[in-house]
């Protein structure tokens, strides 16, 4: 979700929002002044000190500066803050992803039907970024491959139209086959405090939820509370059971119903 951010927005996008924002913006200083200061000087010679010719370059070298810096954090935020990410993989039988995800083989993965409604979703409200296009909305709520590549994405802020620059990783990272759902943390059914830091939680289906995979080192007590989850709840009566077993002559997890 780090993509390299170049600039704020090209030359030429920079000259027309001046040309359509200059006279009115400096108005607005204009009218800050108070009364007397406005009795000495007419507008239209306060609007000659501050001529394009001056003033563009200066916004243009603050837009490869200060505030492209201030883009690049205040984007950073937003990002973190506005959007959740529900992390999948495609590949539920790969022994790095059972060691580092899965606290050693000893945990478990949970299989969902990628055709449910829960990951087709759609959102009309704009709930974008703040800096970034509200049309972003529409890559909310489904799932998206990532990308993989020995560079960042390059970007300018003002021609981002979609997510896709955004779900690139590292060619270190292939081996994950990941899939990415973004959604919009305002739309989380519910929030908790993880050393203080916001976690953003959203409800799942059960129906959506088609198996459970024990690692090949989870104990009995794990099975035996997902044996009663399933018991407990008529909307998981559909769900299967399995628990990974590492074959003995190669590198490789097989699955066995349990």
């Amino acid at each position: 979700m780090s993509p390299y951010i170049s600039a704020i927005a090209s030359e030429d996008e920079i000259d027309e929002i001046f040309d359509a924002k200059h006279e009115v913006q400096v108005r607005e200083e204009y009218e800050k002044m108070n009364r007397e200061q406005r009795r000495a000087i007419k507008f239209t010679d306060f609007l000659k000190k501050y001529r394009k010719e001056i003033l563009l370059p200066r916004i243009k070298e603050s837009a490869k500066g200060k505030a492209l810096n201030h883009a690049r954090d205040s984007l950073s935020i937003a990002m973190s803050q506005l959007i959740g990410i529900l992390c999948l993989t495609g590949k539920p039988d790969n022994l790095l992803m059972w060691a580092h995800y899965a606290d050693s083989h000893t945990g478990l993965v949970i299989e969902f039907d990628v055709e449910h409604e829960f990951f087709k979703q759609v959102f009309e409200d704009p709930l974008s970024p703040v800096g970034l296009d509200e049309d972003l909305s529409k890559d909310y709520g489904y799932l998206k491959p990532m990308v993989y590549n020995d560079r960042r994405p390059e970007i300018t802020i003002s021609t981002v139209k979609s997510f896709d620059s955004f779900l690139v990783k590292s060619n270190d990272w292939k081996y994950e086959e990941e899939w990415r759902m973004l959604m919009p943390t305002a739309k989380a059914n519910k929030v908790l405090k993880d050393d203080g830091v916001d976690v953003f939680l959203y409800e799942v289906p059960k129906v959506a939820i088609t198996k459970v995979i024990l690692g090949c080192r989870a104990s009995e007590n794990l099975l035996e509370s997902v044996k009663q989850l399933k018991q407990e709840n008529k909307d998981l009566s559909h769900l299967q059971i399995e628990k990974m077993v590492l074959v003995e002559k190669d590198f490789r997890l097989i699955s066995n119903i349990v």
